[in-house]
């Protein structure tokens, strides 16, 4: 008779926090609950071990969305300069929030003060 065992790495949530934050999703205030994220070695799909944490998040209460735990330092206009889409100085292209140069022409993203 062979037998197998399921052993693997799992990670899971466990709520730390909540409190009040601009959501870009919504764009409004809402409520958040943040969340840590524990790795644990598990066996049978049930976690034996714990492997340490391995990052923290929050969510909007509203919409659900998941955003890195540092959004909730930031004030209304930080998150909106943060999501919004940008337009390039040397070629006049829009460009998506996430990038840091041009598509177009490779420009860097203009510093806001």
């Amino acid at each position: 008779m062979i037998g197998f065992v399921l052993f693997g790495i799992k990670e899971m949530e466990r709520q730390v926090g909540a409190g009040s934050f601009y959501c870009p999703d919504c764009r409004c205030d809402n409520n958040y609950t943040r969340y840590a994220i524990a790795r644990y070695f598990s066996i049978y799909l049930i976690p034996v071990i714990p492997l340490g944490k391995s990052g923290e998040f929050v969510r909007c209460n509203r919409c659900s969305s998941n955003y890195a735990a540092d959004i909730v330092d930031l004030d209304r206009r930080e998150v909106q300069d943060a999501f919004a889409t940008w337009k390039c100085e040397r070629c006049g292209n829009w460009n998506p929030a996430e990038y840091g140069n041009c598509v177009s022409c490779n420009g860097a993203r203009p510093v806001r003060s």
